[in-house]
């Protein structure tokens, strides 16, 4: 029997303190681009493929470029970049399936930790 792990996912991730260090972007230097936190390639190695992901941040649209260009050259795969989201609290809204499987996780990290495996086994196959 399939459980809500094995079926396809739709990753929400941040970037700022998830994927790069918090406010990175703000200091680099002309042609520069962001390092990826600890972990981060790892885990987005391990995304399966037909997994679909969207990457968000409250940066403005004005670093769409840098942004682009450091995750390009991290290798990091995404299908959504949204940008200019609030600073504050994220909430995901979703439904059970009629035999009240759960279709949403949450996962909070410590700021600019990377990420850790161990801190979301029980989501990631």
């Amino acid at each position: 029997m399939s459980t809500d792990l094995d079926l396809p996912k739709t990753w929400f991730i941040d970037i700022d303190g998830v994927i790069f260090p918090h406010n990175g972007y703000l200091n680099l230097p002309e042609g520069g681009f962001e390092k990826p936190l600890p972990g981060v390639l790892n885990f987005f190695k391990k995304i399966p493929k037909g997994d679909i992901v969207i990457l968000c941040t409250a940066r403005k649209e004005i670093y769409r470029e840098i942004t682009e260009y450091s995750l390009n050259k991290a290798g990091i795969n995404y299908k959504v970049l949204l940008m200019e989201l609030n600073t504050g609290v994220r909430v995901l809204i979703n439904d059970k399936k009629n035999n009240e499987m759960i279709t949403a996780y949450s996962i909070n990290l410590k700021r600019n930790s990377g990420l850790d495996e161990n801190e979301i086994k029980n989501v990631i196959k």
